[in-house]
């Protein structure tokens, strides 16, 4: 499915006007963790629920795990999740069910308007196979990207995000590993530490990129429970913001 472009200031615009809408409606004040549940079940009046999806949907996995992680039926106002990420069930999968919810409301809030076009008849018969079928295969096509962007903007608003930051490290400013690499208790990672930031060619010899990968996860770890997201979503996400970077005007990405 094609969408038309975005960008991401725009996506994050609709985040921010979703959550907007869900408190002032209830009366209440920005908090985190977001309650994406309530936000799809109680403001835009989705059904949620599990089912396994490869065989509901009649896609063959392609390996052990699930590659389906959610749909969208847009005519029933239908969400429904892989079993796999159940919380009750798994609850290590917390972080990756909660951003699926997330982005499934991306779909509905960016890409509904879309779907009930004349170019996609089928997706409202009642019998028809959603509209959304979201893989991991998938990630980097636009719907894609622009549901991912949004699901990170709903679960980690800007505004909670420098909330958060400054209580946490006392400073509204970024943390930049370049500065801290005398501080062995943010820079040198423990024995056994295999994750490594993807980091440019010209700062591969200057830079150690377990140490660098270190560095961020010691920033991200703190915030991503407050959030109820995964360390890796919340490494991201401040990546993004610019308040963790490696030089001033770098910014890396992770393998783990």
């Amino acid at each position: 499915m094609d969408v038309p472009y975005l960008s991401a200031s725009e996506i994050e615009n609709e985040a921010a006007l979703l959550l907007a809408e869900f408190n002032i409606g209830r009366g209440r004040s920005l908090i985190a963790p977001v309650p994406v549940e309530e936000v799809l079940e109680a403001h835009l009046k989705l059904t949620l629920d599990f089912d396994d999806l490869h065989t509901r949907l009649g896609i063959p996995m392609a390996g052990a795990e699930p590659e389906v992680f959610g749909a969208l039926w847009v005519n029933s106002r239908e969400v429904f999740v892989d079993q796999s990420l159940d919380p009750t069930e798994n609850p290590h999968m917390e972080g990756r069910y909660r951003f699926t919810v997330s982005h499934e409301i991306g779909h509905w809030r960016l890409h509904k308007d879309h779907l009930a076009s004349a170019d996609h008849p089928d997706l409202f018969e009642q019998s028809a196979r959603p509209g959304v079928i979201c893989r991991s295969s998938q990630a980097k096509k636009r719907v894609e990207w622009q549901a991912d962007y949004f699901a990170s903007c709903l679960l980690m608003p800007r505004a909670l995000i420098s909330s958060w930051w400054r209580e946490l490290f006392s400073r509204s400013n970024p943390l930049v590993f370049s500065s801290w690499i005398g501080d062995s208790a943010w820079t040198k990672p423990p024995v056994g530490w295999a994750s490594t930031a993807d980091l440019p060619l010209d700062q591969r010899t200057r830079f150690d990129p377990k140490a660098v990968a270190y560095f961020f996860y010691r920033a991200s770890a703190p915030m991503a429970p407050i959030f109820n997201v995964s360390v890796q979503a919340m490494q991201l996400r401040l990546c993004e913001l610019g308040l963790l970077s490696v030089e001033r005007s770098y910014q890396a990405s992770f393998v783990a």
